[in-house]
C-alpha cells in the first residue's frame, strides 16, 4: 500500500506506515460505529409509533448527525489515497450545520424541561403515592361491587316476601275456614239428628279447603327451598355440583314477583339433568343482573310488553349461555361503554353502573370465560355467554 505507485499525498502522517494504519483503521472502525447508531436509530423509530413529534424531530437530527459523521471518518480514510478534500470538506460543513441547528434548536429547548424533571426519588415517591391510590381505588371498587351484590339479594329477598305473601295468606284464610266447619261439623254430631246434607256440604268445604290450603303450602315450601338455594349460592363463590335448568328457574322463580303483573314472557330453553361443576352464586348472579336489566332498560321498568329467551347448551365442556330480548336496544354509543364500570343510562332512575360490569367480571375474571353483547336499537339485545365447566 506504500509502493512506489501507490503514495498517500497531502496528510502524509510522516510516511511512516504504522501511523498511516492508525488513523485508517480508527477511521473506519470509527465510521462504522455512527453508522451502527443511525441504524439504531431507525431501528427504535419504526418501532415506537407513538413518539412525540419533539423526539421524532430530536431523533432525526441526531440520525443526521451520526450519518454524516461516519461518512467524515469515512473520506478521512479514503483521502489519505485519494485526493477528495472538496468532498470531505462539504461533508464537514454539513455536519457542522446540523450540529448546530440540533443544539440549538432542539437540545437548548430541552435543558430546562431536564433541569425541572423530578428527581429519581421524586419520581419513586410519585410512583408510591400512585400505587396506594390505585389500590385505594380497587378496594373502592371491590366494596361497590359487594355492595350491588348485597343490593341485588337484598331485591330478591323483598321479591321473595311479596312473592311468599300470597300463598302464605290463601293457607291462612283456608285454614280459618277449616277450624270453622271443623267447629260446624263437631256441632252437627252433637246434635241428635244430624241434617245429612249441611254434613255433606260442611265435608266437602272441608276437603276443598284442605287441598288448597295444602297446594299453597306446597308452593310456600317450593318458593322457600328455592330462596334458600338462590340465596346461599349468590352469597358463596364455591365450586360444586349443580342443575342448570334447576338453578335457572330458581333465578326466574325469585323474580316472579316483578314480572307477574307485565306482558313480559321468560322462556327458557335448556336440556333437562345438565348437571355441572361450576360456580352457581356467579350464574345466578349474572342472570339476575341481566333479567332486571331487561325489566329496567329494555322494557321500560315492566311497562313494555315483550320477551326474554335463556338458550343454554354444553359444547365441549363450555357451557354456551345465550340471553336475548325484544326490547328497545341499545344504541352504539352506550353499546362501547356497555361492561364499564359505573356506566348506566338510568342515573336518575337510581342506576349504579355495576350491573353489567358485575356480569362481564364474573364470566371473565371468576369463571375464565368470556362475554359479548349486540344490539339494534329497537331490535332488543343479544348477550353472549362462554365458560368452561367440569362435568
Amino acid at each position: 500500500m506504500l509502493s512506489s505507485n501507490f503514495m498517500p499525498h497531502g496528510m502524509c502522517f510522516l510516511w511512516q506506515p504504522s501511523l498511516i494504519w492508525l488513523h485508517f483503521i480508527s477511521d473506519m472502525i470509527s465510521c462504522l460505529g455512527y453508522y451502527f447508531l443511525a441504524g439504531a436509530i431507525i431501528y427504535f423509530t419504526r418501532g415506537r409509533k407513538d413518539l412525540p413529534k419533539k423526539t421524532v424531530l430530536l431523533l432525526v437530527g441526531a440520525f443526521s448527525i451520526f450519518l454524516f459523521c461516519g461518512t467524515t471518518h469515512l473520506f478521512a480514510g479514503i483521502t489519505i489515497w485519494y485526493p477528495m478534500y472538496w468532498i470531505e470538506g462539504i461533508n464537514k460543513a454539513i455536519n457542522a450545520g446540523i450540529s448546530v441547528y440540533v443544539f440549538y434548536f432542539l437540545l437548548m429547548p430541552l435543558i430546562p424541561i431536564a433541569l425541572d424533571a423530578p428527581s429519581p426519588a421524586q419520581l419513586e415517591q410519585a410512583n408510591a403515592q400512585l400505587n396506594a391510590k390505585i389500590n385505594e381505588l380497587k378496594q373502592t371498587r371491590h366494596e361497590l361491587v359487594q355492595s350491588e351484590k348485597m343490593a341485588s339479594l337484598g331485591r330478591l329477598v323483598a321479591g321473595f316476601a311479596h312473592e311468599l305473601n300470597t300463598p302464605i295468606g290463601v293457607a291462612v284464610g283456608t285454614a280459618s275456614t277449616l277450624q270453622n266447619k271443623t267447629k260446624l261439623i263437631n256441632k252437627l254430631l252433637e246434635q241428635e239428628e244430624v241434617d245429612e246434607e249441611e254434613l255433606l256440604a260442611a265435608l266437602e268445604t272441608v276437603d276443598e279447603a284442605s287441598e288448597l290450603t295444602l297446594s299453597n303450602l306446597r308452593r310456600a315450601s317450593h318458593l322457600v327451598n328455592s330462596f334458600k338455594r338462590t340465596a346461599v349460592d349468590q352469597t358463596s363463590e364455591d365450586v360444586r355440583k349443580f342443575d342448570i335448568k334447576l338453578t335457572v328457574e330458581d333465578v326466574i322463580n325469585t323474580l316472579h314477583n316483578k314480572f307477574k303483573r307485565t306482558d313480559i314472557k321468560i322462556k327458557l330453553d335448556c336440556p333437562d339433568k345438565l348437571v355441572v361443576y361450576s360456580i352457581p352464586g356467579s350464574l345466578e348472579q349474572m342472570l339476575t343482573n341481566l333479567i332486571m336489566n331487561s325489566w329496567t332498560h329494555a322494557f321500560n321498568e315492566g311497562k313494555d310488553s315483550g320477551n326474554i329467551i335463556i338458550t343454554i347448551n354444553l359444547v365441549e365442556n363450555h357451557l354456551k349461555i345465550n340471553y336475548s330480548d325484544t326490547g328497545k336496544g341499545i344504541s352504539s354509543e352506550a353499546l362501547e361503554k356497555v361492561f364499564e364500570p359505573f356506566f348506566t343510562t338510568n342515573r336518575a332512575g337510581g342506576g349504579s353502573g355495576l350491573g353489567m360490569y358485575i356480569c362481564y367480571n364474573l364470566v371473565t375474571a371468576q369463571l375464565e370465560g368470556n362475554m359479548t353483547c349486540e344490539s339494534t336499537v329497537g331490535e332488543g339485545v343479544n348477550f353472549n355467554l362462554d365458560f368452561p365447566v367440569k362435568v
